[in-house]
Protein backbone atom coordinates (compact mmCIF):
# COMPACT_ATOMS: atom_id res chain seq x y z
CA UNK A 1 0.00 0.00 0.00
CA UNK A 2 3.05 2.34 1.05
CA UNK A 3 4.41 1.48 -2.49
CA UNK A 4 1.34 2.83 -4.03
CA UNK A 5 1.51 6.25 -2.80
CA UNK A 6 3.61 8.60 -4.98
CA UNK A 7 5.74 10.94 -2.64
CA UNK A 8 6.58 12.78 -5.18
CA UNK A 9 2.96 14.56 -5.42
CA UNK A 10 0.77 16.49 -2.80
CA UNK A 11 -1.56 13.92 -2.90
CA UNK A 12 0.43 10.89 -2.83
CA UNK A 13 2.64 12.26 0.79
CA UNK A 14 -0.98 13.24 2.35
CA UNK A 15 -1.66 9.03 1.32
CA UNK A 16 1.52 8.48 2.40
CA UNK A 17 1.17 9.72 6.15
CA UNK A 18 -2.67 8.50 6.41
CA UNK A 19 -1.80 4.89 5.33
CA UNK A 20 1.83 5.31 8.07
CA UNK A 21 -1.07 6.62 10.71
CA UNK A 22 -3.86 3.91 10.02
CA UNK A 23 -1.00 0.55 9.85
CA UNK A 24 1.36 1.83 12.79
CA UNK A 25 -1.04 3.48 15.70
CA UNK A 26 -4.39 1.22 14.17
CA UNK A 27 -6.64 3.85 14.37
CA UNK A 28 -10.03 3.97 12.40
CA UNK A 29 -10.54 5.63 9.52
CA UNK A 30 -12.80 8.51 11.02
CA UNK A 31 -10.21 9.29 13.76
CA UNK A 32 -8.05 9.90 11.12
CA UNK A 33 -10.22 12.00 9.36
CA UNK A 34 -11.39 13.95 12.58
CA UNK A 35 -7.70 14.75 13.87
CA UNK A 36 -7.14 18.53 13.23
CA UNK A 37 -3.76 20.54 14.26
CA UNK A 38 -4.38 21.05 17.72
CA UNK A 39 -4.07 17.26 17.97
CA UNK A 40 -0.66 16.93 17.64
CA UNK A 41 1.84 18.30 20.43
CA UNK A 42 5.06 18.61 18.26
CA UNK A 43 7.21 19.77 21.17
CA UNK A 44 6.97 16.30 22.77
CA UNK A 45 5.81 13.85 20.02
CA UNK A 46 2.49 13.39 21.15
CA UNK A 47 -1.07 13.26 19.23
CA UNK A 48 -4.96 13.29 20.78
CA UNK A 49 -7.68 10.90 19.40
CA UNK A 50 -11.08 11.15 19.60
CA UNK A 51 -11.93 7.38 19.40
CA UNK A 52 -15.51 5.58 19.49
CA UNK A 53 -18.33 6.87 21.81
CA UNK A 54 -16.61 10.18 22.05
CA UNK A 55 -13.64 8.58 24.36
CA UNK A 56 -10.31 10.24 24.02
CA UNK A 57 -6.57 9.37 23.67
CA UNK A 58 -3.38 10.31 23.80
CA UNK A 59 -0.63 8.76 21.68
CA UNK A 60 2.81 8.46 21.22
CA UNK A 61 3.30 9.99 17.72
CA UNK A 62 5.97 7.72 16.27
CA UNK A 63 8.95 8.87 14.42
CA UNK A 64 7.97 7.27 11.03
CA UNK A 65 4.46 8.19 11.86
CA UNK A 66 5.57 12.32 12.33
CA UNK A 67 8.08 12.40 9.20
CA UNK A 68 5.13 11.68 6.93
CA UNK A 69 3.13 13.83 8.22
CA UNK A 70 5.66 16.64 8.08
CA UNK A 71 6.67 15.52 4.85
CA UNK A 72 2.86 16.30 3.86
CA UNK A 73 2.16 19.27 6.27
CA UNK A 74 5.50 21.28 4.69
CA UNK A 75 5.07 20.34 1.06
CA UNK A 76 0.91 19.25 -0.21
CA UNK A 77 -1.74 20.56 3.05
CA UNK A 78 -3.17 23.91 1.38
CA UNK A 79 -3.33 26.81 3.51
CA UNK A 80 -6.48 27.53 4.68
CA UNK A 81 -8.71 28.90 7.92
CA UNK A 82 -9.99 25.10 8.86
CA UNK A 83 -7.57 23.40 11.45
CA UNK A 84 -8.61 19.26 10.00
CA UNK A 85 -4.83 17.72 9.63
CA UNK A 86 -6.13 16.23 6.19
CA UNK A 87 -8.16 17.60 3.61
CA UNK A 88 -10.00 16.59 0.68
CA UNK A 89 -7.94 18.02 -2.01
CA UNK A 90 -4.30 19.48 -1.61
CA UNK A 91 -1.84 21.59 -4.00
CA UNK A 92 1.90 21.75 -4.10
CA UNK A 93 2.07 24.54 -1.35
CA UNK A 94 3.52 25.01 2.23
CA UNK A 95 2.17 25.54 5.08
CA UNK A 96 3.57 26.58 8.21
CA UNK A 97 4.15 24.13 11.34
CA UNK A 98 5.77 24.80 14.56
CA UNK A 99 9.47 25.00 13.80
CA UNK A 100 9.57 23.98 10.30
CA UNK A 101 10.13 27.59 8.39
CA UNK A 102 7.75 29.88 6.31
CA UNK A 103 4.62 28.84 3.86
CA UNK A 104 4.10 29.25 0.29
CA UNK A 105 0.89 30.45 -1.14
CA UNK A 106 -1.35 27.86 -1.02
CA UNK A 107 -4.66 27.82 -3.16
CA UNK A 108 -7.73 26.82 -1.12
CA UNK A 109 -8.66 22.86 -1.01
CA UNK A 110 -12.11 21.37 0.71
CA UNK A 111 -11.57 20.07 4.33
CA UNK A 112 -13.60 16.46 5.35
CA UNK A 113 -16.87 17.76 6.72
CA UNK A 114 -18.76 16.16 9.81
CA UNK A 115 -21.19 14.72 7.10
CA UNK A 116 -18.84 12.40 5.07
CA UNK A 117 -17.49 10.29 8.35
CA UNK A 118 -20.89 10.63 9.84
CA UNK A 119 -22.93 8.81 6.93
CA UNK A 120 -19.82 6.23 6.56
CA UNK A 121 -20.34 5.50 10.72
CA UNK A 122 -24.21 4.97 9.81
CA UNK A 123 -23.89 2.46 7.10
CA UNK A 124 -20.78 0.29 8.55
CA UNK A 125 -22.25 0.61 11.83
CA UNK A 126 -25.65 1.56 12.58
CA UNK A 127 -26.95 -0.04 9.43
CA UNK A 128 -24.77 -3.06 9.31
CA UNK A 129 -23.16 -4.45 12.41
CA UNK A 130 -26.19 -3.27 15.39
CA UNK A 131 -28.98 -3.57 13.26
CA UNK A 132 -28.10 -6.06 10.83
CA UNK A 133 -30.39 -4.31 8.61
CA UNK A 134 -31.22 -6.59 4.82
CA UNK A 135 -29.45 -5.95 1.93
CA UNK A 136 -32.65 -4.76 0.61
CA UNK A 137 -32.70 -2.17 3.07
CA UNK A 138 -29.47 -1.03 2.71
CA UNK A 139 -29.46 -0.46 -0.94
CA UNK A 140 -32.74 1.51 -0.09
CA UNK A 141 -31.15 4.00 1.98
CA UNK A 142 -28.11 4.05 -0.09
CA UNK A 143 -30.47 5.05 -2.79
CA UNK A 144 -32.17 8.13 -1.34
CA UNK A 145 -28.86 9.37 0.30
CA UNK A 146 -27.27 9.14 -3.71
CA UNK A 147 -30.13 11.25 -4.91
CA UNK A 148 -30.30 13.68 -1.89
CA UNK A 149 -26.82 14.37 -2.32
CA UNK A 150 -26.98 14.84 -5.73
CA UNK A 151 -29.74 17.02 -5.91
CA UNK A 152 -27.60 19.32 -2.95
CA UNK A 153 -24.87 19.52 -5.57
CA UNK A 154 -27.10 21.00 -8.30
CA UNK A 155 -29.05 23.27 -5.64
CA UNK A 156 -26.06 24.68 -3.86
CA UNK A 157 -23.04 24.11 -6.04
CA UNK A 158 -20.71 22.07 -3.52
CA UNK A 159 -19.42 18.57 -4.21
CA UNK A 160 -20.97 15.50 -1.76
CA UNK A 161 -17.89 15.47 -0.09
CA UNK A 162 -17.72 18.90 1.12
CA UNK A 163 -21.30 18.63 2.16
CA UNK A 164 -21.65 19.49 5.88
CA UNK A 165 -24.60 18.65 8.22
CA UNK A 166 -26.04 22.28 7.93
CA UNK A 167 -26.29 22.01 4.23
CA UNK A 168 -28.52 19.79 4.77
CA UNK A 169 -31.26 21.45 6.47
CA UNK A 170 -35.01 21.41 6.50
CA UNK A 171 -35.75 23.45 3.13
CA UNK A 172 -33.62 21.78 1.50
CA UNK A 173 -34.43 18.26 2.42
CA UNK A 174 -38.13 19.87 1.60
CA UNK A 175 -37.09 21.00 -1.83
CA UNK A 176 -35.78 17.30 -2.56
CA UNK A 177 -38.51 15.41 -1.73
CA UNK A 178 -40.81 18.10 -3.80
CA UNK A 179 -38.76 17.17 -6.60
CA UNK A 180 -39.18 13.37 -5.95
CA UNK A 181 -42.48 13.93 -7.13
CA UNK A 182 -42.63 16.82 -9.57
CA UNK A 183 -39.69 15.71 -11.32
CA UNK A 184 -38.87 12.02 -11.39
CA UNK A 185 -42.71 11.69 -10.66
CA UNK A 186 -42.24 9.02 -7.89
CA UNK A 187 -45.41 8.19 -5.92
CA UNK A 188 -46.12 9.28 -2.34
CA UNK A 189 -45.28 6.06 -1.00
CA UNK A 190 -41.59 6.00 -2.54
CA UNK A 191 -41.69 9.54 -1.21
CA UNK A 192 -42.34 8.72 2.11
CA UNK A 193 -39.56 5.75 1.81
CA UNK A 194 -37.10 8.45 1.17
CA UNK A 195 -37.78 10.57 4.16
CA UNK A 196 -37.82 7.32 6.34
CA UNK A 197 -34.13 6.61 5.12
CA UNK A 198 -33.37 10.78 5.93
CA UNK A 199 -34.89 10.63 9.06
CA UNK A 200 -33.08 7.32 10.29
CA UNK A 201 -29.31 8.90 9.52
CA UNK A 202 -30.60 12.09 10.91
CA UNK A 203 -31.49 10.31 14.45
CA UNK A 204 -28.41 8.44 14.80
CA UNK A 205 -26.24 12.20 13.46
CA UNK A 206 -28.40 13.60 16.63
CA UNK A 207 -25.66 12.11 19.08
CA UNK A 208 -22.98 12.31 17.68
CA UNK A 209 -23.29 16.11 16.54
CA UNK A 210 -25.23 18.14 19.06
CA UNK A 211 -23.70 21.10 17.46
CA UNK A 212 -26.08 21.04 14.92
CA UNK A 213 -28.96 20.31 16.96
CA UNK A 214 -31.39 22.68 15.54
CA UNK A 215 -30.84 21.52 11.96
CA UNK A 216 -31.45 18.53 12.90
CA UNK A 217 -34.36 18.67 14.69
CA UNK A 218 -35.96 21.29 11.83
CA UNK A 219 -35.32 18.04 9.58
CA UNK A 220 -36.60 15.32 11.93
CA UNK A 221 -40.22 17.62 12.32
CA UNK A 222 -40.66 16.98 8.40
CA UNK A 223 -43.90 14.96 8.43
CA UNK A 224 -44.73 11.94 6.11
CA UNK A 225 -47.49 12.90 3.26
CA UNK A 226 -50.78 11.31 3.93
CA UNK A 227 -51.50 9.28 0.09
CA UNK A 228 -54.78 7.51 -1.03
CA UNK A 229 -54.95 3.54 -0.56
CA UNK A 230 -56.76 1.83 -3.53
CA UNK A 231 -58.37 -1.30 -3.28
CA UNK A 232 -55.81 -4.27 -3.77
CA UNK A 233 -56.21 -5.70 -6.83
CA UNK A 234 -56.72 -9.15 -7.76
CA UNK A 235 -57.41 -12.41 -10.12
CA UNK A 236 -60.63 -14.24 -10.16
CA UNK A 237 -60.77 -18.03 -10.15
CA UNK A 238 -61.04 -18.02 -13.98
CA UNK A 239 -58.68 -15.14 -14.53
CA UNK A 240 -56.16 -17.09 -12.41
CA UNK A 241 -56.27 -20.85 -13.89
CA UNK A 242 -56.55 -18.48 -17.45
CA UNK A 243 -52.90 -17.21 -16.31
CA UNK A 244 -51.30 -20.34 -14.98
CA UNK A 245 -52.00 -22.11 -18.61
CA UNK A 246 -50.75 -19.14 -20.88
CA UNK A 247 -46.97 -20.48 -20.69
CA UNK A 248 -46.68 -23.05 -23.26
CA UNK A 249 -45.21 -26.47 -21.88
CA UNK A 250 -43.03 -27.62 -24.82
CA UNK A 251 -40.26 -25.01 -23.96
CA UNK A 252 -38.49 -24.90 -21.00
CA UNK A 253 -39.10 -21.50 -20.45
CA UNK A 254 -42.33 -22.01 -20.56
CA UNK A 255 -42.24 -25.30 -17.91
CA UNK A 256 -40.57 -22.92 -15.65
CA UNK A 257 -42.97 -19.91 -16.21
CA UNK A 258 -45.90 -23.01 -15.60
CA UNK A 259 -44.38 -23.70 -12.31
CA UNK A 260 -43.38 -20.20 -11.14
CA UNK A 261 -46.88 -19.28 -11.30
CA UNK A 262 -48.55 -22.26 -10.10
CA UNK A 263 -46.70 -21.69 -7.13
CA UNK A 264 -46.76 -18.10 -6.41
CA UNK A 265 -51.01 -18.12 -6.82
CA UNK A 266 -50.98 -21.03 -4.37
CA UNK A 267 -48.00 -20.02 -1.99
CA UNK A 268 -48.88 -15.69 -2.07
CA UNK A 269 -44.72 -15.18 -1.80
CA UNK A 270 -43.79 -12.19 -2.52
CA UNK A 271 -41.21 -11.37 -5.88
CA UNK A 272 -37.90 -11.22 -3.45
CA UNK A 273 -38.91 -15.04 -2.06
CA UNK A 274 -39.93 -16.49 -5.11
CA UNK A 275 -36.80 -15.35 -6.42
CA UNK A 276 -34.77 -16.32 -3.79
CA UNK A 277 -35.89 -19.56 -3.60
CA UNK A 278 -33.64 -23.08 -3.61
CA UNK A 279 -33.71 -26.70 -4.29
CA UNK A 280 -33.11 -27.34 -0.81
CA UNK A 281 -35.96 -25.06 0.55
CA UNK A 282 -39.05 -27.82 -1.09
CA UNK A 283 -40.05 -30.36 0.85
CA UNK A 284 -42.33 -32.50 -1.55
CA UNK A 285 -42.38 -35.57 0.86
CA UNK A 286 -45.27 -36.11 3.62
CA UNK A 287 -46.07 -32.38 4.32
CA UNK A 288 -45.23 -30.84 1.67
CA UNK A 289 -44.15 -27.42 1.75
CA UNK A 290 -42.19 -24.88 1.00
CA UNK A 291 -39.60 -22.84 3.44
CA UNK A 292 -38.24 -19.21 2.99
CA UNK A 293 -36.69 -16.23 4.20
CA UNK A 294 -39.48 -12.95 4.26
CA UNK A 295 -39.41 -9.42 5.41
CA UNK A 296 -37.77 -8.68 8.18
CA UNK A 297 -35.69 -11.83 7.94
CA UNK A 298 -38.29 -14.00 9.30
CA UNK A 299 -38.45 -17.73 8.25
CA UNK A 300 -41.76 -19.20 7.60
CA UNK A 301 -42.95 -22.67 5.97
CA UNK A 302 -46.06 -22.49 3.55
CA UNK A 303 -47.45 -25.93 2.65
CA UNK A 304 -47.98 -27.32 -0.43
CA UNK A 305 -51.47 -28.11 -2.15
CA UNK A 306 -51.11 -32.14 -4.13
CA UNK A 307 -51.64 -30.10 -7.48
CA UNK A 308 -48.76 -27.55 -6.85
CA UNK A 309 -46.54 -30.36 -5.34
CA UNK A 310 -46.87 -32.63 -8.54
CA UNK A 311 -45.89 -29.53 -10.53
CA UNK A 312 -42.89 -28.70 -8.52
CA UNK A 313 -41.45 -32.45 -8.77
CA UNK A 314 -41.92 -32.67 -12.43
CA UNK A 315 -40.10 -29.47 -12.41
CA UNK A 316 -37.71 -30.50 -10.05
CA UNK A 317 -36.70 -33.54 -11.79
CA UNK A 318 -36.03 -32.16 -15.24
CA UNK A 319 -33.48 -29.40 -13.79
CA UNK A 320 -32.07 -31.62 -10.90
CA UNK A 321 -29.65 -29.11 -9.98
CA UNK A 322 -28.14 -29.00 -6.44
CA UNK A 323 -29.44 -28.27 -3.24
CA UNK A 324 -27.86 -24.77 -3.13
CA UNK A 325 -28.98 -23.91 -6.87
CA UNK A 326 -32.00 -21.77 -7.16
CA UNK A 327 -35.32 -23.22 -7.77
CA UNK A 328 -36.25 -20.92 -11.00
CA UNK A 329 -33.25 -20.29 -12.47
CA UNK A 330 -32.58 -18.60 -15.48
CA UNK A 331 -30.63 -19.96 -18.87
CA UNK A 332 -27.49 -18.91 -17.12
CA UNK A 333 -28.14 -20.56 -14.46
CA UNK A 334 -28.36 -17.48 -11.83
CA UNK A 335 -31.41 -16.58 -9.69
CA UNK A 336 -34.06 -14.45 -11.94
CA UNK A 337 -34.17 -11.01 -10.78
CA UNK A 338 -37.42 -8.97 -9.43
CA UNK A 339 -37.55 -7.12 -12.81
CA UNK A 340 -37.27 -10.58 -14.67
CA UNK A 341 -40.36 -12.18 -12.48
CA UNK A 342 -42.47 -9.21 -13.41
CA UNK A 343 -41.66 -8.95 -16.94
CA UNK A 344 -42.47 -13.22 -17.29
CA UNK A 345 -46.03 -12.40 -15.62
CA UNK A 346 -47.37 -9.48 -17.28
CA UNK A 347 -46.35 -11.36 -20.94
CA UNK A 348 -48.27 -14.14 -19.96
CA UNK A 349 -51.00 -11.78 -18.28
CA UNK A 350 -51.25 -10.78 -21.95
CA UNK A 351 -51.73 -13.47 -23.50
CA UNK A 352 -54.08 -14.99 -21.08
CA UNK A 353 -56.61 -11.42 -21.62
CA UNK A 354 -56.83 -13.34 -25.07
CA UNK A 355 -58.71 -15.87 -23.17
CA UNK A 356 -60.23 -13.73 -20.60
CA UNK A 357 -61.24 -10.34 -21.82
CA UNK A 358 -61.45 -9.10 -18.12
CA UNK A 359 -57.79 -9.06 -17.79
CA UNK A 360 -56.84 -6.91 -20.07
CA UNK A 361 -57.33 -3.58 -18.19
CA UNK A 362 -55.63 -5.30 -15.05
CA UNK A 363 -51.86 -4.33 -14.02
CA UNK A 364 -51.25 -8.18 -13.06
CA UNK A 365 -47.95 -7.81 -11.36
CA UNK A 366 -46.27 -10.55 -9.39
CA UNK A 367 -47.66 -8.64 -6.23
CA UNK A 368 -51.14 -8.94 -7.63
CA UNK A 369 -50.70 -13.07 -7.56
CA UNK A 370 -49.78 -12.37 -3.97
CA UNK A 371 -52.98 -10.47 -3.10
CA UNK A 372 -55.16 -13.41 -5.27
CA UNK A 373 -53.61 -16.34 -3.22
CA UNK A 374 -55.06 -13.97 0.34
CA UNK A 375 -58.19 -13.47 -1.14
CA UNK A 376 -58.74 -16.87 -2.06
CA UNK A 377 -57.75 -17.64 1.38
CA UNK A 378 -60.24 -15.50 3.30
CA UNK A 379 -63.25 -16.65 0.80
CA UNK A 380 -62.08 -20.17 2.03
CA UNK A 381 -62.41 -18.92 5.77
CA UNK A 382 -59.70 -18.86 6.59
CA UNK A 383 -58.92 -16.92 9.78
CA UNK A 384 -57.22 -13.73 9.60
CA UNK A 385 -54.72 -14.52 11.69
CA UNK A 386 -53.99 -17.08 10.44
CA UNK A 387 -53.85 -15.19 7.02
CA UNK A 388 -50.99 -12.88 8.02
CA UNK A 389 -48.76 -16.19 9.43
CA UNK A 390 -49.36 -17.42 6.21
CA UNK A 391 -48.10 -14.23 4.61
CA UNK A 392 -45.46 -13.19 6.69
CA UNK A 393 -47.09 -10.01 7.88
CA UNK A 394 -45.67 -8.74 11.01
CA UNK A 395 -49.32 -7.09 12.17
CA UNK A 396 -52.92 -8.80 11.87
CA UNK A 397 -54.50 -5.58 11.30
CA UNK A 398 -52.47 -5.41 7.77
CA UNK A 399 -54.87 -7.90 6.47
CA UNK A 400 -57.78 -5.83 6.72
CA UNK A 401 -56.93 -4.42 2.73
CA UNK A 402 -58.21 -7.77 2.08
CA UNK A 403 -62.13 -7.39 4.03
CA UNK A 404 -62.25 -3.86 1.80
CA UNK A 405 -61.65 -5.97 -1.47
CA UNK A 406 -64.49 -8.61 -0.78
CA UNK A 407 -67.72 -7.28 -1.29
CA UNK A 408 -69.22 -10.83 -0.68
CA UNK A 409 -68.35 -10.00 3.24
CA UNK A 410 -69.91 -6.64 3.03
CA UNK A 411 -73.04 -8.41 1.38
CA UNK A 412 -73.58 -11.22 3.89
CA UNK A 413 -73.43 -8.44 5.80
CA UNK A 414 -75.83 -6.49 4.34
CA UNK A 415 -78.41 -9.74 4.18
CA UNK A 416 -78.05 -10.06 7.85
CA UNK A 417 -79.50 -6.54 8.47
CA UNK A 418 -81.82 -6.09 5.83
CA UNK A 419 -85.75 -4.88 6.04
CA UNK A 420 -88.09 -8.60 6.77
CA UNK A 421 -89.76 -7.32 2.84
CA UNK A 422 -86.32 -6.86 0.90
CA UNK A 423 -85.16 -9.44 -1.11
CA UNK A 424 -81.12 -10.80 -0.34
CA UNK A 425 -79.78 -9.14 -4.02
CA UNK A 426 -77.97 -6.43 -5.50
CA UNK A 427 -80.03 -4.03 -7.14
CA UNK A 428 -80.42 -4.18 -11.20
CA UNK A 429 -81.67 -1.00 -12.86
CA UNK A 430 -84.48 -1.85 -15.58
CA UNK A 431 -83.41 -1.27 -19.47
CA UNK A 432 -85.41 1.79 -19.27
CA UNK A 433 -83.97 3.21 -16.34
CA UNK A 434 -80.67 2.69 -17.41
CA UNK A 435 -81.33 4.21 -21.38
CA UNK A 436 -82.51 7.27 -19.09
CA UNK A 437 -79.33 7.20 -16.60
CA UNK A 438 -77.06 7.22 -19.49
CA UNK A 439 -78.46 9.73 -20.98
CA UNK A 440 -78.18 12.42 -17.72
Amino acid sequence: MLAGCDDSTPLGRRDHAIVVMLVRLGLRAREVAALSLDDVDWAHGEMVVRGKGDHTERLPLPVDVGEAVVAYLQDGRPKTTCRALFQVSVSRSRVAVPGLGTPRTARRGAVMSALAPTLEAYFTERLVHQRQASPNTIVAYRDAWRLLLMFAQQRIGTEPCQLDLADLDAPLVAAFLEHLETERHNSVRTRNARLAAIRSFFRFAALRHPEHAAVIARVLAIPTKRCERAIVSYLTAAESDALVASPHNDTWHGRRDHTILAVALQTGLRASELTGLRNRDVELRAGAHLRCWGKGRKERATPLRPRTVSVLRTWMKECAGRPEDPLFPSRRGTPLSRDALGALVAKHATVAAQRESSLAPKNVTPHVLRHTCAMALLRGGVDRSVLALWLGHEQVETTSMYLHADLSIKERALDRTKPPHVRPSRYRAPDRLLAFLKEL
